[in-house]
């Protein structure tokens, strides 16, 4: 099952022009190459650590001179299905501001800074926080029952940056505290151009159990920033706008629906985190379900998933999971396949333990596997105590005549079975891997 998630980039898609290249584009057309190359030649990335260059004057930043800092908003927040999702598109948030650094030239460079001397400027920017829902009603009815809201939260502030498309990282070469490259500049280059590029997005499923997607909620707040910094400057806001993305829509039996403007004003506030993991390395997403039947119907990996999340976000929600898990009785599977043997002589005689329960896998040689199959209370005591930070250990053991040995794996929260992990036991090689039925 598909989940929302925090984006402020569409994929890459062949012959398409994508958001970063939009205002280089747009000065070519303008101004020629002549001009698009001189802001290449701006916006190389930064000296380690975000900044600099050489010289040890003092600098002030009053002297830089910044012309259209505040974003525009190209339309508003509209809806469309794309396959099996409904994907919620905000308008282009672009800025292109103007720059002139206004320093008195010196024989040391400019303002005693050095020669060759280089000031980055910048866009900075915080995601102050996020919410966003989807409802689902029978039969994507509103008039009927409704079924569950898929939900997802980001708890600000938290830095933001750009992302590559295709890893959802930072992208490269962007280093904290700036949202995307910023411009060079310096004694012999006194303009140029601050560009600034955001498009929030997120998705839905359009379908959840037999309820169908026909409305969104939330909102995410952002403080965008215009910053300097060199080495003898420390990173100095010049100019901040906050601003906020409505998500609240109906959603029509086609999965379009037609959103509002994003909204927002010239701010004080600096943007108060940029450094640190970025937003949306941090989502919380889960679902609340109308009913606990309704989360039977999801498989246990997924209740898994959503289980703690709602449990730091969501009480009610997280006591109808837990009911449904308790209810559904899921056990876990786990598989040992002897790659090497331990015991020269005889097979292995392999066991498998959890907390304070553990059963034989079986007597296994080179190639054969076993498996141990627990529950959840075996696991875990009682299934309230699982929270997002919850760790699951299992002890692989093989255990001879005089001697036993033991290997441990930690299995973490939220337990989705991945590739065979590798434990030695001994002299012997075991590979562990495990299902949820």
């Amino acid at each position: 099952m598909n989940k929302p998630a925090l984006e402020h980039a569409p994929a890459a898609q062949p012959g398409k022009v994508q958001p970063a290249e939009q205002p280089i584009l747009a000065l070519q057309r303008l101004a020629g190459n002549a001009a698009v190359s001189e802001l290449l030649a701006q916006r190389q990335p930064p000296p380690p650590g975000g900044g600099g260059g050489a010289g040890g004057g003092k600098f002030d930043p009053t002297m830089i001179k910044l012309t259209s800092p505040d974003p525009t908003f190209t339309g508003n927040v509209k809806a469309s299905a794309q396959g099996s999702d409904v994907v919620l598109d905000a308008p282009d948030v672009v800025i292109s501001a103007g720059v002139t650094v206004d320093a008195p030239p010196g024989p040391d460079g400019w303002n005693g800074m050095g020669v060759g001397a280089r000031i980055d400027i910048g866009a900075t920017q915080s995601v102050m926080g996020s919410n966003r829902s989807g409802i689902y009603h029978v039969g994507g009815d509103p008039a009927l029952p409704v079924v569950g809201e898929s939900k997802s939260t980001v708890r600000g502030p938290l830095r933001d940056a750009q992302t590559d498309p295709k890893t959802k990282k930072v992208a490269p070469n962007v280093v904290a505290p700036w949202y995307e490259l910023p411009t060079g500049f310096s004694d012999g280059q006194r303009t140029g151009t601050v560009h600034f590029y955001d498009k929030p997005g997120t998705s839905f499923p359009i379908k959840l159990n037999d309820g169908v997607l026909t409305e969104t909620k939330g909102e995410d707040r952002f403080i965008t920033g215009i910053a300097a910094k060199s080495e003898s400057l420390p990173l100095t806001h010049l100019h901040q706008y906050e601003w906020a993305v409505p998500w609240q829509m109906q959603i029509d039996h086609s999965g379009s629906g037609a959103g509002l403007a994003a909204t927002g004003k010239e701010t004080k506030a600096i943007p108060p985190t940029l450094d640190g993991p970025i937003a949306g390395e941090k989502e919380e997403t889960w679902t609340a379900f109308n009913s606990v039947a309704d989360a039977m119907k999801q498989p246990t990996q997924v209740l898994l998933r959503y289980l703690g999340p709602a449990k730091t976000n969501d009480p009610a929600a997280y006591a109808t999971i837990l009911e449904a898990l308790k209810q559904k009785k899921p056990t876990m599977s786990i598989t040992i396949t002897v790659d090497e043997k331990d015991n020269i002589v005889a097979s292995d005689d392999v066991f498998v333990g959890i907390q304070e329960v553990e059963f034989k896998a079986g007597s296994l040689n080179k190639g054969q596997t076993g498996t141990a199959t627990f529950d959840l209370w075996q696991m875990f005591f009682d299934p309230g105590r699982i929270d997002s930070s919850t760790a699951l250990v299992v002890r692989v053991i093989h255990r001879a005549l005089v001697t036993e040995d033991v290997a441990r794996l930690t299995i973490h929260y939220p337990f989705i079975p991945d590739k065979p992990a590798q434990v030695r036991v001994g002299s012997g090689r075991y590979f562990v891997s495990w299902t949820w039925s």
